[in-house]
């Protein structure tokens, strides 16, 4: 790895023979010199002399041997770690592609639900201004008049689906710190201030109730404005007549904790899987309410865990939901994947 070269282990066979030439050479000569007793002292001694010698050579060769042996086995494992290493790395590369194939995936079929989404106010305004101009409606204000009203109703919807798709873009990206301090009970006072309007029109009271024990935060106020104005607002449209919804905020263990209750028409079981999901709306909801695009839910999952918060809910169809977010009171984004 890194351009680094491994020397050549020495060769455990050519030491083999070496050892093999010697140690026959050595037991010759002591063969030799016990068949042959009548060798002079000076003869004996040189003779064993030089078997001594070969001995010692025996010795250097067997540490020579086993220090071919060492590097042999050396190699072999570091050329098992390079291996490793470029499976890993392999694997890492697979998994990487893996995630670009799902990107690629989501991406082609988020623009498909997109397109497919804006095209029908689209296709309605069309229809509109197709009966004004060719003179269809001509002699008729009320009827004209209802027309233009459909087609800013629609035109209405296709920006709230617009900006919908914008802030989703920009809640998937990395969230920073803002630059002050925000009172989160204030912000959620005003938020409910201006939906309780709306609330009254439906019937529905709107019950808030904020602890006083309620630190700032380094949570951006128009982060925290989304959170506050999707769940009570969604909360407040699929509420029935006649109820209220139950908005608490609190310091819990050291978090923000954000509670928006309903007594609404709650989700149906088969349908809480798929709540996230881009453009997803349960049937039920769409039957109480037409207009919506479905990203609302998903927007606030993905402000939430890039601030490093956490969304749970619970449901029961024609009973209410209740959600949960927990947020840090200085945002912490979760780390990246690699």
């Amino acid at each position: 790895m890194n351009g680094d070269t491994v020397p050549p282990p020495r060769n455990p066979f050519r030491l083999n023979i070496h050892f093999a030439v010697l140690l026959a050479i050595m037991l010759a000569m002591c063969g030799f010199i016990f068949l042959r007793q009548e060798f002079t002292r000076t003869v004996y001694l040189i003779v064993y002399f030089l078997a001594l010698l070969i001995a010692i050579a025996l010795i250097s060769m067997l540490i020579a041997y086993n220090a071919a042996l060492n590097d042999a086995i050396g190699s072999l494992n570091d050329t098992r770690k390079k291996y490793a290493a470029i499976e890993a790395r392999n694997r890492q590369l697979e998994t990487a592609v893996g995630k670009l194939e799902e990107v690629e995936r989501l991406k082609k079929n988020f623009l498909m639900m997109a397109s497919h989404q804006m095209r029908s106010p689209l296709v309605a305004i069309q229809s509109v201004i197709r009966v004004i101009v060719s003179g269809a409606a001509t002699g008729n204000e009320e009827d004209t008049r209802n027309l233009l009203q459909q087609a800013y109703i629609r035109s209405e919807d296709m920006l709230e689906m617009i900006n919908d798709i914008l802030n989703l873009a920009e809640a998937r990206v990395e969230i920073d710190e803002g630059t002050e301090e925000t009172n989160a009970a204030s912000e959620l006072n005003n938020v409910v201030s201006l939906l309780r309007p709306v609330a009254a029109e439906q019937k529905v009271a709107i019950e808030l109730s904020a602890a006083p024990d309620i630190p700032p935060t380094r949570i951006a106020r128009k982060w925290l404005n989304h959170i506050f104005t999707n769940l009570v607002d969604n909360a407040v449209k699929y509420s029935m007549e006649n109820t209220a919804v139950r908005v608490r905020l609190a310091n819990e263990n050291n978090m923000l904790r954000l509670d928006v209750e309903d007594s609404g028409i709650g989700i149906p079981e088969e349908d809480q899987k798929k709540l996230f999901k881009e453009f997803y709306r349960a049937d039920n909801a769409k039957t109480l309410r037409k207009q919506g695009t479905g990203l609302g839910l998903t927007i606030v999952q993905n402000i939430v865990r890039n601030l490093g918060g956490t969304l749970s809910f619970t449901s029961k169809e024609n009973e209410g939901t209740h959600f949960i977010v927990h947020l840090p009171f200085v945002p912490k984004p979760p780390p990246k994947e690699t």
